[in-house]
């Protein structure tokens, strides 16, 4: 049995779909393209959009053409600079939308600017070219494209398409993890960066992190782990061996794209052993849920032979699978 549990998470598929959440709105991350610098676009504490290539991504929410951030932040283009912003008690600019492809636009402009900061090698993200070494970028969303897309990515609410024969239904207001880190007791100092996968094995554990809204305010949330069959799944695939058993933890604190095992956070409560199989859904825990932070789960094996191997894409489409949690 591992010494740490981690988080339950897998992540959202390299090149694949996506996943996506609706709860008063869609949530996503975004990755800049472009001849300066492509990566990841986060933030800094004080709201202002940053990109770079080692950048840890933030989480932004679309409803109704307005962009918020992970802490319910309005988001707008800040004048004179036009630099892509979210503040506090913000009223959002209106026009962003996301194509079926996963581009970004903003009353129909698609390309947008990367400029240098001048103080720690990253870049803000412009509407315009209005700062230092500027670059054209393109914004690409790794969810939330329209239903009108045909279901490529969309995110449906109901998880499995109203077929009735998935193992569990995520309903409409849910979360995806927004951060998984694989850690490998074998290779403890080995800090692999952000994974598409969930992986389980005697020396492998997963680390997650959720961000939860404000909107979550006075609902309960659900710890969830949702195991289709194979053939119920078509963006996804796993494979699985040994005994099924793993543990389910909350981590103390966060991790990030430089987490390995070394530096784990500590256990902060243990939510037992669960033996998975295919074919099943599985409630880990429910508690009052922690609006507008952040928690992070854990998922390692357990049992006296820790025999379980078991590596996932985490999806919604048509089944949904891995860790979610919903709220109600």
């Amino acid at each position: 049995m591992l010494q740490r549990s981690i988080l339950l998470s897998s992540a959202l598929g390299s090149g694949a779909r996506a996943l996506t959440m609706r709860q008063n709105g869609c949530s996503f991350h975004i990755n800049t393209q472009g001849d300066a610098i492509s990566g990841a676009v986060g933030q800094y504490p004080s709201g202002q959009t940053r990109t770079g290539s080692d950048e840890d991504p933030s989480s932004f929410t679309i409803n109704g053409g307005t962009l918020t951030d992970g802490q319910n932040r309005g988001c707008w283009w800040t004048p004179p600079s036009l630099v892509l912003q979210c503040d506090v008690g913000q009223i959002p600019d209106a026009g962003f939308t996301i194509g079926c492809d996963g581009t970004v636009s903003y009353n129909g402009q698609t390309t947008f600017y990367n400029c240098d900061t001048g103080a720690d090698g990253r870049h803000m993200v412009y509407l315009g070219p209005n700062g230092s070494n500027c670059g054209e970028i393109t914004l690409t969303a790794d969810g939330c494209q329209p239903d009108s897309c045909g279901g490529a990515g969309s995110g449906g609410g109901s998880g499995g398409g109203g077929s009735g024969s998935c193992p569990g239904d995520l309903g409409n207001t849910y979360q995806y993890p927004h951060l998984i880190i694989p850690v490998d007791s074998s290779n403890p100092d080995s800090a692999p960066g952000t994974s598409y996968f969930g992986e389980v094995s005697p020396t492998l554990s997963s680390a997650y992190n959720f961000d939860i809204p404000q909107s979550y305010a006075g609902k309960t949330c659900t710890v969830v782990f949702y195991f289709p069959h194979q053939s119920q799944l078509e963006t996804s695939s796993y494979t699985f061996s040994g005994s099924g058993n793993v543990e389910c933890s909350k981590l103390s604190g966060p991790v990030k794209s430089d987490t390995s095992y070394a530096n784990l956070p500590s256990v902060a409560q243990s939510y037992g052993t669960q033996t998975v199989t295919p074919g099943n859904a599985y409630t880990i825990t429910s508690f009052e849920c922690p609006a507008g932070e952040a928690i992070t789960l854990g998922l390692s094996g357990a049992g006296e032979d820790a025999s379980t191997n078991l590596r996932y894409f985490q999806d919604y489409n048509p089944c949904p699978i891995g860790l979610f949690i919903t709220a109600s």
